[in-house]
C-alpha cells in the first residue's frame, strides 16, 4: 500500500508542485518580455488544458476504476480457487475459473494501455500545436518592420517553450497518474 501511495499519489503531487513553480517563473519572464505573445500562447494553452480536462481526464478515471475492479476480481477468483481447489477439481470447473481470471486480466491490460496512451498524448499534441503556431506566427510576420525584435521575442518564446512543454507535459502526466491511482490505494 505504501508503494502504491508513493507511486500514484505522493510522487506525482510533488512533481506537480515542482512543475507549477517552473511554469510560474517562465510565465513571469514571458509576460515581462512580450505580453501580447504571452496572451496568445496562454489562450491556446488554456484551450488545450480545458480539452484535456474535459475529454481525457474522464477516460483516465474510468481506466483507473476498470483497473481497480479487475484487480479485485483477480484477487477474489484466486482466493476462491485456493479455498475451493478440491471442489473445483472434482466438479471440473478449472477452465471456468481460468477464463474468469483471464477476463479480469484483460481488463487490467486494457486499462494500462489506455493510461499509457493518454498520459503521453498531451506532450505530443502540445508540441505539434506550438510548432504550428510558431510557424504561422513567423509566416505572418514577414512584413513586420521590427523583424529583429520580433525574432528575439519568438526566439525567447521558443527557448521558454523548450522548458515549458516538458513541465506542462509532466504536470498533465502526473495529474493523470493521480486520477488513475486514486482508487488503487483502496485495494
Amino acid at each position: 500500500n505504501v508503494n502504491k501511495f508513493s507511486n500514484h499519489l505522493f510522487q506525482p503531487l510533488l512533481m506537480m508542485i515542482s512543475d507549477v513553480m517552473i511554469v510560474s517563473f517562465i510565465v513571469i519572464l514571458l509576460v515581462l518580455q512580450n505580453l501580447f505573445l504571452f496572451l496568445i500562447l496562454f489562450a491556446i494553452l488554456a484551450i488545450f488544458g480545458s480539452l484535456f480536462i474535459i475529454y481525457i481526464r474522464p477516460i483516465q478515471k474510468r481506466s483507473g476504476h476498470l483497473h481497480l475492479e479487475s484487480s479485485k476480481k483477480i484477487l477474489m477468483f484466486a482466493n476462491e480457487l485456493y479455498l475451493g481447489a478440491k471442489q473445483i477439481l472434482i466438479l471440473n470447473k478449472t477452465q471456468l475459473f481460468l477464463k474468469r481470471i483471464s477476463k479480469a486480466s484483460d481488463g487490467i491490460i486494457n486499462s494500462e494501455i489506455k493510461n499509457q496512451f493518454f498520459s503521453k498524448l498531451p506532450r505530443y499534441s502540445l508540441e505539434i500545436i506550438i510548432v504550428l503556431l510558431i510557424s504561422i506566427f513567423l509566416i505572418f510576420s514577414i512584413d513586420v518592420e521590427n523583424r529583429n525584435e520580433l525574432f528575439l521575442d519568438v526566439s525567447l518564446f521558443m527557448i521558454a517553450f523548450m522548458r515549458l512543454a516538458p513541465s506542462l507535459t509532466s504536470f498533465f502526466q502526473n495529474f493523470g497518474k493521480v486520477e488513475f491511482g486514486k482508487d488503487a490505494n483502496e485495494v
